[in-house]
């Protein structure tokens, strides 16, 4: 259940200079990823650009949608960030299309109650602007607050932690439609394994830290969750908890030798064999390369995974969705 509220008469407000239009940079500083680990901005840029918004998996109508969305920011001023924010509540609210139901009264795209106040929830431009209005007018420092947050002190819901699950997907699109600059989305990368695999080669380099969650440090199950939720896949937070994710019916298992580019590899721990000790994302697997955060001397690097014949663990998993 979602409890919106909307003051009459909301005036758009113009905001700070530095974030105009598509091409605005915003940092907010996130909350560290472990103790000792020092928290540091990052510029919303942490992204991955497609050549088309078709690549990130979206139809015609959605790609309508979001372009009416970020259109929406522009005119309110909040530029990129904005963008991103709206685009990852219409993603968790409707799958970025115009609904004409919804949860008791909530209609349109991003699941509007008229009975709140929301009188425009089915004109996906005018919805837009009046959500944008309010994150203006009831959130003032909406720049420095993690943008999650953000949507949820718009929208109320009842599943808070739903939209920044979606904000690095919100990123992508955003950077796609409107050519921001992140790298590349290009060949051999395509698809939406191509997303997660531009994503995850662009952070190596970062550090690695048992712990981390991020932006610039990472362990290795941390590193392949932030990976994968550039499409819009919520994993936990442990390998071995992963690895059970996939055996659940989240995955399909790949034999040795049929792996695929994004494909997850599990294998055992250096403290036994029965456990899932270590996680990686496969890059090339004519030559058995990884992108993955291996330890701190290698930091996020391109590796090599083994053999099932030299682990006791040694499984292959592709998401489902990764090709879709």
């Amino acid at each position: 259940m979602k409890l919106r509220y909307l003051v009459a008469g909301v005036v758009l407000v113009p905001l700070l200079a530095g974030v105009v239009g598509n091409g605005g940079t915003v940092t907010y500083t996130g909350t560290p990823g472990s103790a000792g680990v020092p928290g540091r901005a990052r510029a919303a840029t942490t992204c991955v650009r497609a050549q088309d918004a078709q690549q990130l998996g979206l139809t015609a109508s959605q790609i309508d949608v979001a372009r009416r969305g970020i259109a929406a920011a522009d005119r309110a001023g909040v530029g990129r960030a904005g963008a991103e924010i709206i685009v990852s509540a219409g993603l968790v609210e409707s799958g970025l299309a115009n609904l004409s139901y919804g949860d008791r009264d909530s209609l349109g795209w991003l699941q509007q109650r008229p009975s709140q106040g929301w009188h425009n929830a089915t004109d996906v431009d005018r919805a837009a602007d009046d959500f944008l209005a309010y994150m203006v007018e009831h959130i003032p420092d909406w720049r420095s607050i993690d943008p999650g947050v953000v949507a949820q002190r718009v929208q109320r819901s009842a599943f808070p932690a739903r939209y920044g699950q979606r904000m690095a997907e919100a990123r992508n699109i955003v950077a796609t439609i409107t050519g921001a600059e992140c790298p590349t989305l290009t060949q051999p990368y395509a698809g939406r394994a191509g997303v997660v695999l531009a994503w995850a080669q662009a952070r190596v380099g970062d550090a690695y830290i048992m712990g981390a969650n991020g932006p610039d440090a990472w362990d290795c199950s941390s590193f392949t969750r932030a990976a994968l939720a550039q499409i819009g896949l919520s994993l936990p937070r442990t390998a071995q908890g992963q690895r059970d994710w996939c055996a659940s019916g989240n995955c399909e298992r790949v034999p040795e030798g049929a792996e695929q580019p994004g494909d997850l590899i599990f294998w055992d721990s250096y403290l036994g064999p029965a456990t899932v000790g270590h996680v990686v994302i496969v890059k090339d697997p004519q030559i058995r390369q990884t992108i993955d955060a291996r330890g701190p001397s290698q930091g996020v690097s391109n590796g090599n995974y083994p053999t099932a014949a030299s682990k006791a663990i040694f499984e292959i998993w592709r998401p489902k969705g990764l090709n879709s």
